[in-house]
């Protein structure tokens, strides 16, 4: 399984919790490509995690030649503040040349909401390939229908769990194993049905059917 990592220049949340999440995935943190994009950077500086490459235009890192010192083997590629991408479409571009099995990415949240809406709706970018967004309390990905997966508590990753549409509806929604089980539902785009739901015992399974939607694990933070 090749895991890539995208740094994101917006918030990373408790350290700890983001670590030990990103830990999951990879124990060591030995991931296959990192990117560190602009201010980001200094969040895989934060984890003690080496990148392969640095992008961006760089106008939100202060002391970038130290970075470079730092990891002397880096690729770093420059661009122009006024562009068509987005420094993380960019970063995602890369990572699907790269050929990995799933992406994470941390630092996409907070800050400009444009951007925030912008990271998520990223997610679908990467149509062959796994991809989450995480902080200290949330983990998010794009699921589309057909699908189906098994969601254990030993491995939750916060107490709530969500499915929200992003079409104008979804539908064959089953929810097994939950407080409040759904069983072929549809949902509309806007409804609230699918948010902060809970497993009642060692397991779930969320199934749809068609339909696309954010399923979203989360927890209150502390």
């Amino acid at each position: 399984m090749k895991i890539g990592l995208i740094a994101l220049n917006g918030i990373l949340g408790r350290k700890e919790d983001v670590e030990s999440h990103l830990r999951r995935y990879s124990e060591h943190l030995d991931f296959e490509w990192v990117i560190g994009v602009d201010g980001g950077i200094s969040f895989l500086r934060e984890l003690d995690i080496s990148p392969s490459q640095l992008l961006g235009d760089f106008d939100s890192v202060s002391g970038l030649e130290e970075y470079l010192e730092l990891w002397p083997d880096v690729v770093c590629d420059k661009f122009p503040s006024e562009k068509d991408e987005t420094d993380a479409e960019l970063a995602m571009d890369q990572m699907l040349e790269k050929g990995v099995d799933e992406v994470l990415i941390i630092g996409g949240f907070g800050g400009r909401l444009d951007h925030l809406m912008a990271n998520v709706f990223l997610l679908d970018r990467v149509k062959s390939i796994r991809a989450y967004m995480i902080d200290d309390i949330n983990c998010l990905q794009i699921i589309k229908g057909p699908y189906e997966t098994t969601i254990w508590k030993d491995t939750l990753f916060g107490k709530y769990i969500s499915i929200v549409p992003l079409d104008a509806h979804i539908e064959g929604v089953d929810l097994r194993g939950f407080k409040y089980p759904l069983s072929n539902a549809k949902i509309d785009f806007s409804e609230t049905i699918g948010i902060s739901n809970e497993l009642m015992g060692d397991k779930g399974t969320v199934s749809l059917k068609s339909g696309k939607a954010l399923l979203i694990q989360s927890k209150d933070r502390a």
